[in-house]
């Protein structure tokens, strides 16, 4: 194999592996945001829970529908 010809091959191999490691960097943000938003979620619930009134009407309207 010549020097050009490694040249090139060498070129496309780090290409490739940018290309997938882009890829899995990208995965890993949106992967991160979702658990970010889960937990925002989480947090904005414990307040409500904290409200006896407003959490046993919920409850009731909850078992309304199930039953």
């Amino acid at each position: 194999m010549s020097a050009i010809e490694l040249a090139i091959v060498s070129g496309l191999i780090a290409f490739l592996a940018k290309i997938g490691f882009d890829i899995r960097i990208e995965h890993q943000a949106r992967r991160a945001v979702a658990v970010a938003a889960a937990l925002a979620g989480e947090m904005r619930a414990y307040p409500r829970l904290s409200q006896p009134e407003k959490t046993a009407s919920g409850i009731k309207v909850i078992a309304s529908l199930t039953f």
